[in-house]
Protein backbone atom coordinates (compact mmCIF):
# COMPACT_ATOMS: atom_id res chain seq x y z
CA UNK A 1 0.00 0.00 0.00
CA UNK A 2 1.56 3.50 -1.30
CA UNK A 3 1.75 5.60 1.52
CA UNK A 4 0.00 9.03 1.63
CA UNK A 5 1.16 12.69 1.07
CA UNK A 6 1.14 14.82 3.84
CA UNK A 7 1.92 18.79 3.17
CA UNK A 8 2.60 20.93 6.08
CA UNK A 9 1.66 24.22 4.12
CA UNK A 10 1.69 26.52 7.31
CA UNK A 11 5.04 25.25 8.59
CA UNK A 12 7.93 27.21 8.32
CA UNK A 13 10.18 23.87 8.51
CA UNK A 14 8.22 21.90 5.83
CA UNK A 15 7.01 23.94 2.85
CA UNK A 16 10.20 22.53 1.23
CA UNK A 17 9.63 19.25 1.21
CA UNK A 18 6.56 16.46 0.59
CA UNK A 19 6.35 14.13 3.47
CA UNK A 20 4.72 10.51 3.71
CA UNK A 21 3.38 9.03 6.78
CA UNK A 22 4.67 5.78 8.25
CA UNK A 23 2.24 3.02 10.05
CA UNK A 24 3.67 3.73 13.21
CA UNK A 25 3.16 7.88 12.61
CA UNK A 26 6.54 8.92 11.58
CA UNK A 27 7.17 10.77 8.59
CA UNK A 28 9.29 10.08 5.44
CA UNK A 29 10.50 12.81 4.08
CA UNK A 30 9.65 11.63 0.06
CA UNK A 31 10.49 14.29 -2.41
CA UNK A 32 12.48 18.16 -1.85
CA UNK A 33 10.59 20.09 -3.43
CA UNK A 34 12.83 23.68 -3.14
CA UNK A 35 15.78 24.87 -4.65
CA UNK A 36 17.36 26.18 -1.52
CA UNK A 37 21.19 25.29 -1.37
CA UNK A 38 21.62 24.62 2.32
CA UNK A 39 19.53 21.77 3.40
CA UNK A 40 18.40 21.69 7.38
CA UNK A 41 16.25 18.67 7.51
CA UNK A 42 13.61 19.02 10.24
CA UNK A 43 13.71 16.09 13.18
CA UNK A 44 9.78 16.63 13.43
CA UNK A 45 6.72 18.30 12.52
CA UNK A 46 3.71 18.73 14.08
CA UNK A 47 5.26 16.40 17.01
CA UNK A 48 5.72 13.88 14.38
CA UNK A 49 9.81 12.58 13.91
CA UNK A 50 11.18 12.15 10.42
CA UNK A 51 12.71 8.97 10.72
CA UNK A 52 13.56 8.12 6.99
CA UNK A 53 14.73 10.18 3.59
CA UNK A 54 12.89 8.19 0.27
CA UNK A 55 14.22 7.02 -2.38
CA UNK A 56 15.14 9.13 -5.08
CA UNK A 57 13.68 12.44 -2.88
CA UNK A 58 16.70 14.30 -3.60
CA UNK A 59 18.04 13.02 -7.21
CA UNK A 60 18.80 15.18 -9.80
CA UNK A 61 18.76 18.44 -7.46
CA UNK A 62 21.23 20.25 -9.07
CA UNK A 63 21.38 23.60 -6.46
CA UNK A 64 21.82 21.62 -3.40
CA UNK A 65 25.44 21.79 -1.50
CA UNK A 66 25.22 21.03 1.97
CA UNK A 67 22.66 18.58 3.49
CA UNK A 68 22.47 18.22 7.69
CA UNK A 69 20.71 15.67 8.87
CA UNK A 70 19.33 15.19 12.26
CA UNK A 71 20.24 12.39 14.74
CA UNK A 72 16.53 11.00 13.91
CA UNK A 73 17.09 9.92 10.39
CA UNK A 74 17.68 6.34 10.96
CA UNK A 75 17.00 5.31 6.92
CA UNK A 76 18.14 7.29 3.56
CA UNK A 77 16.31 4.99 0.66
CA UNK A 78 18.44 4.05 -2.49
CA UNK A 79 19.55 6.40 -4.93
CA UNK A 80 18.32 9.42 -2.26
CA UNK A 81 20.89 11.96 -3.66
CA UNK A 82 21.59 10.54 -6.88
CA UNK A 83 23.16 12.98 -8.77
CA UNK A 84 23.09 16.44 -6.84
CA UNK A 85 25.73 17.13 -8.63
CA UNK A 86 26.34 20.68 -6.42
CA UNK A 87 26.27 19.05 -3.22
CA UNK A 88 29.65 19.32 -1.15
CA UNK A 89 28.89 18.00 1.92
CA UNK A 90 26.77 15.40 3.91
CA UNK A 91 26.98 14.81 7.51
CA UNK A 92 25.01 11.66 8.29
CA UNK A 93 23.14 11.07 11.43
CA UNK A 94 24.82 9.47 14.23
CA UNK A 95 22.63 6.70 13.96
CA UNK A 96 23.63 5.65 11.25
CA UNK A 97 24.32 2.01 10.19
CA UNK A 98 24.23 1.42 6.28
CA UNK A 99 24.05 3.69 3.44
CA UNK A 100 22.25 1.95 0.16
CA UNK A 101 22.80 1.41 -2.50
CA UNK A 102 23.27 4.38 -5.18
CA UNK A 103 22.58 7.10 -2.00
CA UNK A 104 25.05 9.52 -3.66
CA UNK A 105 26.06 8.33 -7.06
CA UNK A 106 27.52 11.16 -9.27
CA UNK A 107 27.34 13.73 -6.65
CA UNK A 108 30.62 15.03 -8.24
CA UNK A 109 31.24 18.20 -6.21
CA UNK A 110 30.90 16.17 -3.37
CA UNK A 111 34.10 16.79 -1.02
CA UNK A 112 33.51 16.15 2.66
CA UNK A 113 31.22 13.10 4.16
CA UNK A 114 30.95 13.10 7.85
CA UNK A 115 30.82 9.44 8.84
CA UNK A 116 28.94 8.46 11.90
CA UNK A 117 31.36 5.71 13.86
CA UNK A 118 28.80 3.07 13.88
CA UNK A 119 28.08 2.94 10.17
CA UNK A 120 28.69 -0.85 9.09
CA UNK A 121 27.61 -0.98 5.67
CA UNK A 122 28.58 0.75 2.68
CA UNK A 123 25.81 -0.03 -0.43
CA UNK A 124 26.44 -0.93 -3.92
CA UNK A 125 27.30 2.00 -5.95
CA UNK A 126 26.49 4.99 -2.91
CA UNK A 127 29.62 7.10 -3.94
CA UNK A 128 30.26 5.74 -7.89
CA UNK A 129 31.32 8.71 -9.48
CA UNK A 130 31.90 11.73 -6.85
CA UNK A 131 34.84 13.01 -8.95
CA UNK A 132 35.45 15.23 -5.98
CA UNK A 133 36.62 13.28 -3.23
CA UNK A 134 40.04 12.68 -2.45
CA UNK A 135 40.58 11.13 0.54
CA UNK A 136 38.75 9.05 3.07
CA UNK A 137 38.65 8.33 6.81
CA UNK A 138 36.23 5.28 7.28
CA UNK A 139 35.06 4.52 10.86
CA UNK A 140 35.66 2.20 13.06
CA UNK A 141 33.09 0.18 13.22
CA UNK A 142 32.57 -0.63 9.64
CA UNK A 143 32.29 -3.89 8.13
CA UNK A 144 31.20 -4.24 4.40
CA UNK A 145 31.61 -2.19 1.06
CA UNK A 146 30.10 -3.06 -1.51
CA UNK A 147 29.95 -3.34 -5.17
CA UNK A 148 31.12 -0.51 -7.02
CA UNK A 149 30.68 1.14 -3.78
CA UNK A 150 33.50 3.81 -4.73
CA UNK A 151 34.42 3.10 -8.40
CA UNK A 152 35.35 6.09 -10.96
CA UNK A 153 36.24 8.58 -7.79
CA UNK A 154 39.43 9.28 -9.98
CA UNK A 155 40.61 11.88 -7.47
CA UNK A 156 40.43 9.82 -4.32
CA UNK A 157 44.11 8.84 -3.64
CA UNK A 158 43.78 8.33 0.47
CA UNK A 159 41.93 5.77 2.01
CA UNK A 160 41.75 4.09 5.34
CA UNK A 161 40.32 0.98 5.91
CA UNK A 162 39.24 0.06 9.77
CA UNK A 163 40.22 -3.39 11.44
CA UNK A 164 36.71 -4.17 11.50
CA UNK A 165 36.26 -4.51 7.61
CA UNK A 166 34.98 -7.82 6.62
CA UNK A 167 34.36 -7.76 3.26
CA UNK A 168 35.06 -5.50 0.24
CA UNK A 169 33.06 -6.18 -3.25
CA UNK A 170 33.67 -6.36 -6.56
CA UNK A 171 35.07 -3.37 -8.09
CA UNK A 172 34.87 -0.95 -5.05
CA UNK A 173 38.25 1.15 -5.50
CA UNK A 174 38.08 0.57 -9.23
CA UNK A 175 39.03 3.92 -11.39
CA UNK A 176 39.95 5.99 -8.32
CA UNK A 177 43.33 7.88 -8.39
CA UNK A 178 44.26 5.36 -5.60
CA UNK A 179 43.69 2.01 -8.00
CA UNK A 180 44.94 3.70 -11.00
CA UNK A 181 48.11 5.51 -9.43
CA UNK A 182 49.15 1.37 -7.70
CA UNK A 183 52.26 -0.30 -9.80
CA UNK A 184 50.74 -3.57 -11.79
CA UNK A 185 51.02 -6.87 -9.11
CA UNK A 186 49.02 -6.74 -6.11
CA UNK A 187 46.87 -3.96 -4.83
CA UNK A 188 46.60 -3.29 -1.01
CA UNK A 189 44.28 -0.95 1.01
CA UNK A 190 45.48 -1.05 3.99
CA UNK A 191 44.97 -4.77 5.89
CA UNK A 192 43.04 -5.38 2.61
CA UNK A 193 44.31 -7.18 -0.45
CA UNK A 194 42.40 -5.86 -3.34
CA UNK A 195 42.84 -6.98 -6.53
CA UNK A 196 46.07 -8.54 -8.57
CA UNK A 197 46.59 -5.42 -11.24
CA UNK A 198 48.33 -6.45 -15.01
CA UNK A 199 49.02 -9.48 -15.69
CA UNK A 200 50.89 -12.46 -13.71
CA UNK A 201 54.16 -13.36 -13.97
CA UNK A 202 55.32 -16.37 -16.22
CA UNK A 203 56.25 -17.94 -12.67
CA UNK A 204 52.16 -18.06 -11.65
CA UNK A 205 53.64 -17.79 -7.88
CA UNK A 206 52.20 -15.28 -5.30
CA UNK A 207 53.28 -14.94 -1.61
CA UNK A 208 50.64 -12.22 0.29
CA UNK A 209 51.85 -9.50 2.30
CA UNK A 210 52.00 -10.68 6.07
CA UNK A 211 49.22 -8.75 8.02
CA UNK A 212 46.43 -8.56 5.45
CA UNK A 213 43.69 -9.91 6.93
CA UNK A 214 40.63 -9.92 3.81
CA UNK A 215 40.98 -10.68 0.60
CA UNK A 216 38.61 -8.92 -1.69
CA UNK A 217 36.07 -9.73 -4.00
CA UNK A 218 37.15 -11.18 -7.21
CA UNK A 219 40.59 -9.77 -6.27
CA UNK A 220 42.45 -12.90 -8.28
CA UNK A 221 39.45 -13.55 -11.03
CA UNK A 222 40.17 -14.88 -14.42
CA UNK A 223 44.51 -14.77 -13.23
CA UNK A 224 44.25 -17.69 -15.53
CA UNK A 225 48.51 -18.12 -14.99
CA UNK A 226 47.74 -18.36 -11.09
CA UNK A 227 49.54 -21.99 -10.10
CA UNK A 228 50.53 -21.29 -6.21
CA UNK A 229 49.64 -18.73 -4.06
CA UNK A 230 51.35 -18.52 -0.08
CA UNK A 231 48.71 -16.94 2.26
CA UNK A 232 49.63 -15.36 5.67
CA UNK A 233 48.67 -16.30 9.32
CA UNK A 234 45.94 -14.16 10.29
CA UNK A 235 44.01 -13.81 7.03
CA UNK A 236 40.53 -13.98 8.44
CA UNK A 237 38.25 -13.74 5.09
CA UNK A 238 38.40 -14.91 1.44
CA UNK A 239 35.69 -12.85 -0.68
CA UNK A 240 33.36 -13.92 -3.19
CA UNK A 241 34.78 -14.88 -6.08
CA UNK A 242 38.07 -14.46 -4.82
CA UNK A 243 39.78 -17.42 -7.36
CA UNK A 244 37.30 -17.20 -10.08
CA UNK A 245 38.11 -19.05 -12.86
CA UNK A 246 42.07 -19.62 -11.40
CA UNK A 247 42.19 -22.29 -13.97
CA UNK A 248 46.34 -23.10 -13.17
CA UNK A 249 45.74 -23.39 -9.69
CA UNK A 250 45.94 -27.19 -8.55
CA UNK A 251 46.99 -26.55 -4.52
CA UNK A 252 45.75 -24.18 -1.77
CA UNK A 253 46.71 -24.15 1.72
CA UNK A 254 44.06 -21.93 3.62
CA UNK A 255 45.51 -20.62 7.20
CA UNK A 256 43.33 -21.79 10.07
CA UNK A 257 42.45 -18.24 10.86
CA UNK A 258 40.64 -18.07 8.02
CA UNK A 259 36.76 -17.96 9.44
CA UNK A 260 34.59 -16.77 6.26
CA UNK A 261 34.83 -17.99 2.45
CA UNK A 262 32.34 -16.08 0.68
CA UNK A 263 30.24 -17.12 -1.75
CA UNK A 264 31.91 -18.94 -4.59
CA UNK A 265 35.60 -18.02 -3.55
CA UNK A 266 36.92 -20.98 -5.86
CA UNK A 267 34.21 -21.10 -8.91
CA UNK A 268 35.95 -22.44 -11.82
CA UNK A 269 38.83 -23.41 -10.54
CA UNK A 270 39.77 -26.20 -12.34
CA UNK A 271 42.39 -27.88 -11.70
CA UNK A 272 42.52 -27.55 -7.91
CA UNK A 273 42.65 -31.28 -6.88
CA UNK A 274 42.64 -30.78 -3.03
CA UNK A 275 42.03 -28.60 -0.06
CA UNK A 276 42.25 -28.76 3.11
CA UNK A 277 39.55 -26.22 5.60
CA UNK A 278 40.16 -24.48 8.63
CA UNK A 279 37.77 -25.93 11.52
CA UNK A 280 36.01 -22.43 12.39
CA UNK A 281 34.54 -22.18 8.63
CA UNK A 282 30.78 -22.63 8.97
CA UNK A 283 29.07 -21.59 5.78
CA UNK A 284 30.80 -23.01 2.31
CA UNK A 285 28.30 -21.33 -0.39
CA UNK A 286 29.11 -22.34 -4.07
CA UNK A 287 32.68 -22.44 -2.91
CA UNK A 288 33.60 -25.10 -5.40
CA UNK A 289 31.19 -24.95 -8.40
CA UNK A 290 32.95 -26.18 -11.29
CA UNK A 291 36.11 -27.53 -9.95
CA UNK A 292 36.47 -30.42 -12.31
CA UNK A 293 39.48 -32.52 -10.87
CA UNK A 294 39.23 -31.78 -7.65
CA UNK A 295 38.62 -35.33 -6.05
CA UNK A 296 39.90 -34.64 -2.42
CA UNK A 297 38.62 -32.24 0.61
CA UNK A 298 38.63 -31.97 3.86
CA UNK A 299 35.83 -30.43 5.18
CA UNK A 300 35.68 -27.65 8.51
CA UNK A 301 35.21 -29.91 11.34
CA UNK A 302 32.50 -26.96 12.56
CA UNK A 303 30.55 -26.69 9.40
CA UNK A 304 27.05 -26.02 9.89
CA UNK A 305 25.42 -25.06 6.10
CA UNK A 306 26.15 -25.92 3.01
CA UNK A 307 24.75 -24.59 -0.61
CA UNK A 308 25.53 -25.60 -3.82
CA UNK A 309 29.06 -26.47 -2.68
CA UNK A 310 30.10 -29.24 -5.18
CA UNK A 311 28.25 -28.55 -7.97
CA UNK A 312 29.69 -30.25 -10.65
CA UNK A 313 32.73 -31.54 -9.21
CA UNK A 314 32.69 -34.38 -11.67
CA UNK A 315 36.19 -36.08 -9.93
CA UNK A 316 34.72 -36.06 -6.43
CA UNK A 317 33.99 -39.94 -5.46
CA UNK A 318 33.43 -39.42 -1.79
CA UNK A 319 32.79 -37.39 0.69
CA UNK A 320 32.59 -37.68 4.78
CA UNK A 321 30.47 -34.41 5.64
CA UNK A 322 31.33 -33.25 9.66
CA UNK A 323 29.43 -34.30 12.88
CA UNK A 324 28.52 -30.92 13.21
CA UNK A 325 26.33 -30.20 9.83
CA UNK A 326 22.84 -29.13 10.00
CA UNK A 327 21.97 -28.04 6.49
CA UNK A 328 22.53 -29.92 3.04
CA UNK A 329 21.14 -27.26 0.99
CA UNK A 330 20.38 -26.74 -2.86
CA UNK A 331 22.17 -28.49 -5.26
CA UNK A 332 25.05 -28.94 -2.92
CA UNK A 333 26.12 -32.23 -5.21
CA UNK A 334 24.73 -31.52 -8.41
CA UNK A 335 26.37 -32.84 -11.77
CA UNK A 336 28.79 -34.66 -9.28
CA UNK A 337 28.45 -37.84 -12.02
CA UNK A 338 31.39 -39.80 -10.16
CA UNK A 339 30.22 -39.34 -6.99
CA UNK A 340 29.80 -42.78 -5.07
CA UNK A 341 29.45 -42.39 -1.40
CA UNK A 342 28.53 -39.75 0.93
CA UNK A 343 28.48 -40.00 4.78
CA UNK A 344 25.85 -38.16 6.57
CA UNK A 345 26.04 -37.47 9.90
CA UNK A 346 22.83 -37.33 12.63
CA UNK A 347 23.45 -33.84 13.00
CA UNK A 348 21.61 -33.09 9.61
CA UNK A 349 18.06 -31.83 9.85
CA UNK A 350 17.83 -29.68 6.70
CA UNK A 351 17.61 -30.98 3.16
CA UNK A 352 17.00 -28.47 -0.13
CA UNK A 353 16.36 -29.67 -3.08
CA UNK A 354 18.28 -30.78 -6.49
CA UNK A 355 21.31 -32.33 -3.96
CA UNK A 356 22.42 -35.17 -6.20
CA UNK A 357 20.71 -34.24 -9.44
CA UNK A 358 22.93 -35.51 -12.31
CA UNK A 359 24.47 -37.97 -9.58
CA UNK A 360 23.44 -41.48 -8.09
CA UNK A 361 25.72 -41.60 -4.85
CA UNK A 362 24.97 -44.18 -2.09
CA UNK A 363 24.03 -42.63 1.07
CA UNK A 364 25.63 -43.68 4.43
CA UNK A 365 23.35 -42.67 7.47
CA UNK A 366 21.88 -43.25 10.84
CA UNK A 367 18.78 -45.18 11.50
CA UNK A 368 16.20 -43.32 11.87
CA UNK A 369 17.96 -40.20 10.99
CA UNK A 370 16.43 -37.13 9.41
CA UNK A 371 19.35 -38.45 6.62
CA UNK A 372 17.49 -41.52 6.44
CA UNK A 373 14.40 -40.41 6.41
CA UNK A 374 15.37 -38.07 3.07
CA UNK A 375 16.85 -41.11 1.46
CA UNK A 376 13.72 -43.09 1.63
CA UNK A 377 11.50 -40.04 0.18
CA UNK A 378 13.52 -39.14 -2.58
CA UNK A 379 14.16 -43.40 -3.61
CA UNK A 380 18.24 -42.71 -2.93
CA UNK A 381 20.30 -45.51 -2.38
CA UNK A 382 21.51 -45.85 1.04
CA UNK A 383 23.28 -47.91 3.81
CA UNK A 384 21.29 -47.56 7.53
CA UNK A 385 24.53 -47.77 10.27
Amino acid sequence: MKNETILFPQHSQANHYQFSKNINGTLILSKYTSDEDIVHIPAEIDGMTVTSIAPEAFAECSAVVSVILPDSIQKIGYEAFRNCTALETITLSSSFTEIDSGTFCGCTSLKTVCFPDELEIIGDCAFKNCTSLTKLHLPSHLKTINIKAFQGCNALCEIHLPDTIERVGENAFDRTGLYENADNGIVYIDNVLYKYKGSLPTSGTITVRNRTKIIADNAFADCTGLTQIQLPAGLTSIGSFAFYNCTSLTYIHIPESVNHLMWGAFFGCTYLKSISLPKDITTLDGTFCGCTHLSNVDLPENAVTLNDTFRGCVSLSEIDLPSTLQTIGYGVFAQCRHLNRVNIPQSVVHFGQDIFSGCHPHLVVYKNSQAEKFAALHHLDFIRI
